[in-house]
């Protein structure tokens, strides 16, 4: 708040220092304001090839000076392709893959072979964490984001507290400076009925008025009976530009999910033989009528900025978010042991959970960069504090009495289901407060090297209660997380680069024998890479080679049950290799490859020592084209194709390989004209039935599902 009315009372002072008196006789002329005409770190891009980004570094910065992977979907590639969820939407880019398989209630996924998800600090919004927990968020609708951006590796400098893997950065829709109207209808397999909308532009005559307003209305079925896909979405902004110099913008969001968990299903009858033959792809584990999975959640916030002058410019970002979740299910019982399946491999053992959870968030960060120069050094520094506070509140009940088992070949779906009593099983509040101080400089020099360092120190602190054993701990925490990198700027848009960056995140959820607090984990990277951007070419390629180490894992204490150690480590070494290029003006191509080893390499369980982290596959490679017809009858229409392959998984205990997998997708557009665009996709084209991966249970990737899109712009 205090810097934001800074930026406001400052306006006119610093206009009054930079106006200077007209020359006796000159004649005036209108101002001519020019937008839209250079790419910024937050904007719209044109096409699939972005190339700047705040994702990497927090201020506007092209990719090719950035000593780190990042790789952007773009709004176009989002438009082209209809992912349903942010995992679709990631499913060509290289080091980050889904969590499991299919699912409609949460974001998981895993980059760089460790687990990213909002309940461990890896999904930022508009540069702000986004969520508390995996349980009350449900999903977020892509149709509201201009990018996403993936950055890989070690983001503590920026962001605080995140898994060492790397992070995803979302940009929500913002007002624009021209005109935009857009009603869009779609409709498709499993029931898919979907109203969606899009406006913005200014509200003034002199534009220093503009807004955005996006809404969504989607009523579906899935490929797995009886989990619906419901949602109702809509997100107002509204930015005032009361000068040149200064910038405040609203952001709002709404968003309401009603679906249901999928709890997977056991081995036999997926990647393992099952006398029964295997298990239906569309099979549901819970009862109609009793699952149910309901997730509301509210934000708004502000992004101001203010340029004092060429030197010195100030921002405020914050953010309130509330969500809640109200969650009833049948939950499987070890599904892949004795105790879950029955000796004729039918039927699994369930209980039935009741649960709901309430989350609130608060979020700040205050920046203040300066750009200037020391002799033949230019300097870009950027100093700041962020804090964060969250406050999550989770009531469970769950009961196994009374609870039938579920046949899997051939269900009853009329059985009396036992709801369990709120608060019996777990009746938790948890406040997590971090604050952090951060420096950074990127020093360019001689317009042949740039030099990236920073600093940041984080305060973090926790106080759990649990109201049903009347017991409370509070741990607190800091930490220091560095980052050093070095870019060469070679002549025909040749980039080598290399980094070392840290990171860390505090442990909360066990404790010590003795009653002590669980160090923070902390990870290290060493990365090397080589980006190409081919002067005058709309294109970027994008090669790079890492070793990323983590520490201090938390593992179970094995002479004391029910107590934690931190004696594990997990390595991660990888290649991995991107290119986006627009070849002409009407054909665009999306090409990767990533190549993962991640090994446990300490553990408290020897048996664990060695083994891959589940979902990692070792290898995967995507390859999307684009092409649009510009001339002669056929003008207008567009076709798009691609092929994604990803080498086997294991499972948590490394028991059993998932089989490799390649899949097909497809998209046919015509653009009557500027105004009408029909559209229809394809995902899983031959609709191949595949394990998509198997942790404590297996999971089904998506089926063939076809959607049809009918869009108005004017």
């Amino acid at each position: 708040m205090p810097l934001l009315a800074a930026c406001l009372f400052a306006t006119p002072a610093a206009r009054a220092q930079t106006t200077r008196p007209e020359p006796e006789g000159a004649v005036r002329l209108p101002e001519l304001s020019i937008q839209g005409q250079a790419e910024t770190a937050t904007g719209p891009v044109r096409g699939y090839v972005a190339e700047r980004s705040a994702a990497g570094t927090k201020t506007d910065t092209p990719l090719l000076e950035t000593p780190q992977s990042v790789s952007i979907v773009t709004r176009d590639q989002m438009d082209a392709q209809r992912p349903q969820t942010i995992r679709d939407a990631l499913a060509y880019t290289p080091g980050i893959v889904a969590g499991q398989g299919f699912s409609r209630s949460d974001e998981t996924f895993v980059i760089r072979g460790f687990q990213g998800s909002a309940q461990n600090n890896s999904i930022f919004r508009d540069g702000l964490r986004w969520g508390a927990n995996n349980y009350g968020l449900g999903l977020i609708e892509t149709y509201g984001l201009e990018r996403i951006e993936v950055l890989r590796g070690p983001a503590s400098i920026l962001f605080g507290a995140v898994e060492p893997g790397g992070i995803l950065n979302l940009v929500s829709k913002r007002p624009t400076a021209t005109p935009l109207h857009e009603i869009e209808l779609s409709g498709g397999s499993y029931g898919h009925r979907q109203v969606a909308a899009d406006f913005g532009g200014p509200l003034t005559a002199d534009g220093s008025l503009s807004y955005r307003l996006t809404g969504l209305w989607r009523d579906s079925g899935t490929m797995i009976d009886h989990i619906p896909d419901d949602r109702r979405y809509i997100a107002p902004a509204l930015t005032w530009r009361p000068s040149a110099d200064t910038s405040i913008t609203l952001l709002g969001s709404y968003y309401r999910g009603d679906t249901a968990y999928n709890y997977g299903y056991p081995f036999n009858g997926t990647v393992l033989p099952n006398r029964n033959g295997p298990i239906s792809t569309s099979r549901f584990v819970g009862q109609p009528g009793f699952d149910s999975y309901e997730t509301e959640t509210f934000s708004i916030g502000w992004l101001a900025e203010h340029r004092f002058d060429a030197t010195w410019t100030v921002r405020q970002n914050f953010r309130y978010l509330t969500a809640d979740s109200t969650i009833r299910d049948l939950q499987v019982v070890s599904p892949t042991s004795a105790a879950g399946l029955s000796p004729d491999q039918r039927s699994v053992a369930r209980s039935a959970e009741n649960r709901r959870t309430t989350s609130t968030q608060y979020l700040l960060d205050n920046q203040v960069e300066a750009r200037f120069a020391t002799g033949p050094l230019s300097h870009t520094v950027l100093a700041g504090f962020d804090f964060a506070q969250t406050r999550l509140v989770d009531i469970r009940g769950t009961t196994r009495t009374g609870v039938p088992g579920l046949d899997l070949y051939a269900p009853n779906y009329h059985l009396g289901i036992p709801v369990a009593k709120l608060g019996t099983t777990i009746n938790s509040l948890s406040t997590v407060s971090q604050l952090g101080l951060y420096l950074q400089d990127q020093v360019r020099i001689a317009d042949r090297l740039v030099l990236l360092l920073g600093g940041r120190q984080d305060w973090a602190s926790t106080e759990v209660t649990n109201r049903l054993a009347r017991s409370v701990v509070a741990p607190e925490d800091s930490a220091f997380s560095g980052r050093v990198g070095l870019v060469w700027l070679l002549d025909g848009g040749f980039a080598p680069y290399a980094s070392y960056s840290e990171s860390f995140i505090p442990n909360t959820t066990a404790t010590v024998v003795g009653g002590g607090a669980l160090k923070p984990s902390t990870g290290q990277q060493y990365e090397v890479g080589i980006r190409w951007q081919p002067p005058g070419a709309r294109s970027l390629v994008s090669l790079a080679a890492y070793e990323l180490t983590k520490q201090n894992v938390v593992g179970a204490d094995v002479a004391h049950p029910g107590f934690a150690t931190q004696t594990g480590e997990i390595r991660a070494r990888g290649v991995e290799l991107e290119g986006r290029a627009e070849l002409s003006e009407n054909f665009s191509l999306i090409a990767s490859y990533a190549y993962t080893d991640a090994r446990i390499m300490k553990s408290s369980l020897p048996a664990e020592v060695g083994r891959t982290p589940a979902a990692v596959p070792m290898h995967r490679a995507t390859l999307w084209g684009d092409a649009t017809v510009t001339e002669g009858p056929l003008r207008g229409l567009g076709l798009g194709a691609g092929v994604r392959y990803s080498s086997g998984t294991r499972d948590t205990a490394n028991l059993i390989k998932v089989p490799d997998v390649g899949l097909v997708d497809a998209m046919a557009r015509y653009d009557f004209n500027e105004q009408w665009r029909l559209s229809l996709n394809a995902t899983n084209l031959f609709d191949k039935q595949y394990v998509a991966t198997c942790t404590y249970a297996c999971f089904y990737g998506e089926r063939l599902t076809i959607t049809a899109a009918l869009r108005y712009r004017w």
